[in-house]
């Protein structure tokens, strides 16, 4: 039996080597990541990396300068808007949980009060049990209030943060630039290896 990959071989008679491995170049290397995508999808000569690390990677480093200068002034009022905004965030969810809690306990209430209409359904009242303990145990739980900082707390708490999203950020960029070039060099050396059609 032909694969997604063999089956050109069948469909087409003058299939090429190159046609065959560029198709079948899908499934490893440089190209992994087209290995779900449309056998006939066009490969790409040149990869180019996700600028996703590059931008959060500028954001940190403006977010680092920002806070370094930051007046403790500053500081307190950026604190009293988070603690704020914290604070209104713990307090909705605290009410969500309450109220999702209620409902969980109000089921398993009717649920204890459920009569098996047979020996047979007492496997399904007993599921039915555990299912709304385990809810309850995972998604009714209680978090700690959110605490207010002092200024000098928040500012090294921010320039903390941000100097680790630097580095983290900063390895990735590097990262996706090397990946990028890497596959761009495999493609075109599998490209140069293999004869024109």
């Amino acid at each position: 039996m032909a694969t997604g990959y063999t089956a050109i071989i069948g469909e087409k008679p003058d299939v090429t080597l190159r046609e065959y491995a560029l198709r079948c170049s899908r499934a490893v290397g440089a190209l992994i990541e087209m290995r779900d995508s449309s056998l006939d999808a066009k490969i790409p000569e040149e990869f180019h990396p996700s600028d996703y690390h590059k931008h959060e990677l500028e954001n940190a480093q403006k977010t680092l300068k920002r806070a370094e200068s930051m007046t403790l002034e500053q500081a307190a009022r950026e604190a009293d808007r988070e603690y704020q905004s914290s604070m209104k965030n713990y307090e909705e969810s605290q009410t969500k949980n309450h109220d999702l809690r209620a409902r969980y306990e109000s089921m398993l209430g009717q649920v204890a009060n459920w009569e098996a209409p047979t020996p047979d359904h007492q496997g399904l009242k007993d599921f039915m049990t555990s299912q709304l303990e385990e809810s309850i145990k995972f998604d009714c739980y209680e978090v700690e209030a959110p605490k207010k900082q002092t200024p000098k707390q928040y500012k090294a708490e921010l320039i903390k943060s941000a100097k680790w999203n630097v580095a983290y950020h900063g390895k990735g960029w590097k990262k996706e630039v090397n990946s990028a070039r890497e596959r761009t060099e495999w493609v075109q050396a599998l490209l140069k290896a293999l004869p024109k059609e």
